[in-house]
């Protein structure tokens, strides 16, 4: 009987480079994960290899992030009292990762961020829209006249006063307001060159009432 000959060793298994990786979201028709395929390497975007919407979401908050405002709310058949808020401003940013690391410098957005709170800080809050107040600038005396539906009325130094485009000054006007704000700070060719698609604004007037704005940002609307 012929000697057995032993089988020749298996072959070395191929050299596989070994990456980082994140659990992707399944899609919707999707029931399961199958054959590894939920998984990806850190710095590649799923959405950038299916839909192109942005994976990174940076944000920027702290107590650092405030002004203080007075300002009352109006409407039909309604009036709240002068009163005052301490508030904080948190955002955040949605878009790709650049060749640079970053989706946007933590410093560009917190520099704006102050810039437009150092605008409110210390002003009374005077919506310029308003359909239940009538307002009255007198630029030669620097006087503001306001005289609301309940009869109430007020006079300001126009310089102690925040003319902005609202029709209430609620944390939710606030809010959107404050997103345009930092789109213009912050710069229209800042959002498009680096692909910035998605911008939210959180005002808060006391923890924990608060108020979000999530709007797109110029870049969606060049893309």
């Amino acid at each position: 009987m012929a000697a057995s000959v032993p089988a020749p060793p298996a072959p070395p298994l191929p050299l596989v480079e070994h990456v980082t990786t994140r659990r992707l979201r399944r899609s919707p028709s999707a029931r399961r994960c199958c054959q590894g395929s939920c998984l990806r390497a850190v710095g590649t975007s799923a959405a950038e290899a299916h839909s192109g919407l942005p994976r990174y979401h940076v944000s920027v908050q702290g107590e650092q992030f405030k002004f203080s405002c007075a300002h009352f709310v109006a409407y039909k058949g309604f009036r709240e009292r002068l009163h005052g808020h301490n508030y904080t401003v948190a955002v955040g940013i949605d878009g790709p990762r650049l060749d640079d690391g970053y989706t946007l410098d933590f410093g560009i957005l917190k520099r704006a961020i102050r810039t437009v709170c150092k605008e409110l800080n210390e002003h009374l809050i005077v919506p310029m829209r308003s359909d239940v107040i009538t307002i009255t600038v007198d630029d030669t005396r620097n006087q503001l006249s306001m005289v609301c539906e309940d009869g109430a009325s007020f006079s300001v130094p126009v310089t102690d006063c925040a003319l902005l485009p609202l029709v209430h000054s609620t944390a939710e006007e606030l809010a959107e307001y404050i997103h345009s704000r930092l789109v213009h700070v912050i710069g229209h060719d800042v959002f498009v060159t680096r692909r910035l698609h998605l911008m939210q604004v959180t005002i808060s007037e006391r923890p924990p009432q608060s108020a979000t704005y999530i709007a797109p940002t110029p870049a969606d609307a060049k893309l």
